[in-house]
């Protein structure tokens, strides 16, 4: 399946098949690709939708005809209201997060679901020390832990920070 939207990618940016594989793989084995006979490695795949000027978010996208998968759009939306903090969206998100995860648990949307709720909690009251952010501390617990943190848990990690004590945001 992806090598059928990669051909089409590839000829609708008008790139050819020489121009694609340089230096990354034969021609053949680019043609058997695009003709689902064959697969390439991760590795070759990224090199592939680098020469075509695609992130792998991208292409996805594209291969789920033009429209994130459910989790995508989770994280998209949640990632947007960085800009654009309005009740109405981080309830229509923290909805979202609640029936994805009744069909399916994932930790990154059920720590956005929490870290959402916490910050509607903490737009209608004035946050003090006396508050409850004692899911938010798990949430933060199970960050600390991780050997390295990458892409996703920084923003998480954002998010969380202003309820955070002071002694654990200043570690």
């Amino acid at each position: 399946m992806f090598g059928k939207y990669f051909r089409q990618i590839r000829s609708n940016k008008n790139f050819t098949q020489v121009y694609v594989c340089q230096e990354i793989i034969s021609r053949t084995a680019l043609s058997k690709f695009e003709n689902e006979k064959n697969s390439v490695t991760l590795h070759t795949a990224i090199c592939l939708l680098n020469k075509i000027d695609m992130s792998f978010d991208e292409f996805l996208y594209v291969c789920n005809n033009f429209k994130f998968q459910e989790k995508q759009l989770i994280l998209a939306k949640y990632f947007s209201i960085v800009d654009d903090l309005s009740t109405n969206q981080v309830i229509k998100i923290i909805h979202l997060g609640e029936l994805y995860l009744k069909k399916q648990y994932d930790q990154l949307i059920f720590d956005i679901t929490v870290i959402l709720k916490n910050s509607l909690k903490f737009q209608t009251i004035v946050p003090d020390n006396d508050s409850d952010n004692s899911e938010i501390l798990i949430i933060w617990k199970r960050l600390a832990e991780m050997e390295q943190w990458y892409l996703i848990e920084l923003k998480l990690i954002n998010s969380i920070l202003f309820v955070l004590p002071r002694e654990i945001a200043y570690d």
